[in-house]
């Protein structure tokens, strides 16, 4: 498995404390819900993380809100 971070109070709530504990990785994957604040949120955390070493997930299907409806429902 992987080290993995869930935010349960949504994409708008990223605690700076966060961005230092992944300092250590090489590699961050970004998967926040298909919505405009996920896509906000995306573009903001990445940049902080660096754009370099952070790979956004972002699907294409409107009806798939976010990961865990991807994993259930994805063609």
């Amino acid at each position: 498995g992987y080290p993995s971070i869930a935010l349960s109070q949504g994409a708008n709530y990223f605690p700076d404390s966060l961005i230092s504990n992944l300092m250590q990785f090489d590699k961050i994957v970004l998967w926040f819900d298909n919505d405009v604040a996920g896509h906000i949120a995306e573009d903001k955390i990445s940049t902080k993380l660096g754009t370099s070493r952070t790979y956004v997930v972002r699907n294409d299907y409107p009806d798939l809100k976010d990961a865990n409806d991807f994993l259930i429902h994805a063609p």
